[in-house]
């Protein structure tokens, strides 16, 4: 289980020399890309922190966070597709005018988002049935 973690963070760090690399080399070094690699690292550093602060002997996965997060996920994606479906008729009825950046950033947003708070909440709840 320890190999199969620093094989994994090995492979992020990997990804992200790559990123760096093939930046420098196709783009040059501007405010945006600097940016998105700091951002990149933060978000790796956050990931680790969170993890070991959180696990300590528990195990990763069991039968019941297994359920958990798949009802989660099913809830999350009709979520999405009522949110997909009201962007549709806003957009189609001109309430407000929508560039594409926006749309797919407030349905990632809300996809990651719902997953989560229905996780939290499946799992502050006990069980799903």
């Amino acid at each position: 289980m320890l190999k199969d973690k620093r094989m994994l963070w090995l492979m992020v760090w990997i990804a992200l020399l790559a990123v760096i690399l093939f930046m420098v080399i196709w783009h040059g070094v501007n405010t945006i890309s600097v940016s998105m690699v700091i951002s990149m690292i933060i978000a790796v550093l956050l990931a680790w922190f969170v993890r070991w602060r959180r696990m300590g002997e528990l195990p990763e996965r069991d039968e019941r966070t297994k359920k958990l997060g798949a009802y989660a996920a099913t809830y999350s994606w009709l979520v999405t597709l009522v949110l997909i479906a009201v962007l549709f008729w806003v957009d189609y009825l001109a309430v407000v005018k929508l560039t594409v950046t926006q749309v797919l950033s407030v349905t990632l947003l809300v996809m990651v988002l719902s997953l989560n708070l229905f996780r939290w909440y499946f799992s502050r709840r006990g069980d799903v049935e």
